[in-house]
């Protein structure tokens, strides 16, 4: 149990050196066999990450080929991640990536039923660093532009190349 704790507060310790303080006061977050926990950060500062984005760039965490019909495309590798994440202070139903000859496409983060849209996109508008487009549904931040939109059963979030 001891050894728990220890690592938990570690875990804490590093997620701060990494990311500052200022986005961790505002989302809330939880240190136990998630993300953050192999990767040593959140999945949202992971996935905003230039490094992320770049040929050959290892995935943080434990991720698995995920076969199922709807996830299957030509030439497109999709994997979905084995851990829970809390992304934007809230926790995703589904973390999946799609890559392409090893360099990350996009990720998708799936919210499932009853978590509110506009308590996602309040969380991402603290953490972001730029200013929402009402028309494409879309904020930068970092390397990524995230762009929301609510589908069948919940709501997603896609984290994409930074578009000009």
């Amino acid at each position: 149990m001891r050894k728990v704790i220890i690592a938990g507060v570690a875990s804490l310790i590093t997620v701060l050196a990494i990311s500052g303080t200022s986005s961790l006061q505002a989302l809330p977050n939880s240190v136990g066999g998630l993300f953050i926990n192999p990767a040593g950060m959140r999945f949202e500062e992971f996935g905003a990450r230039k490094l992320t984005w770049e040929p050959n760039a290892k995935l943080l965490a434990d991720w698995e080929l995920w076969t199922a019909d709807n996830a299957r495309q030509p030439n497109v590798e999709v994997l979905k991640l084995k851990q829970k994440a809390i992304v934007f202070g809230l926790e995703a139903s589904e973390v999946t990536v799609h890559r392409k000859d090893n360099q990350v496409l996009k990720f998708n983060v799936f919210f499932g039923p009853g978590t509110e849209v506009e308590k996602i996109e309040k969380n991402i508008g603290l953490w972001a660093d730029g200013k929402w487009d009402q028309v494409a549904n879309t904020i930068n931040h970092g390397a990524v532009t995230l762009k929301l939109s609510q589908v069948k059963g919940g709501t997603h979030v896609e984290f994409l190349p930074k578009q000009s």
